[in-house]
């Protein structure tokens, strides 16, 4: 119960976080974009949580590749997003 209430919650709020992100415009369509996928990040990091401890019945292996996965996702798309400031038009 302790691992899959908190997966159940996430991902309700993944789900209503996009619908938020679909139905608005303009910077509240970026913030709520943002946070979908932040909670969409934390979700997978949970369901890799569940699989470990519930399903496989094991301790979570440390150091953990979700975890290394999800910020390696985040870094990239922050990198592409802005590139280095000698690129930037003035």
């Amino acid at each position: 119960m302790g691992d899959i209430v908190p997966l159940l919650v996430l991902l309700a709020a993944s789900i209503v976080s996009a619908q938020n992100a679909i139905g608005s415009r303009g910077h509240g369509r970026l913030f709520w974009s943002l946070m979908t996928a932040g909670m969409a990040m934390w979700c997978c990091n949970q369901s890799f949580w569940v699989w470990f401890e519930v399903m496989l019945r094991r301790t979570l292996p440390n150091p953990f590749l979700g975890i290394w996965c999800c910020s390696c996702t985040l870094s990239h798309h922050g990198r592409r997003r802005h590139p280095p400031p000698s690129r930037r038009g003035a």
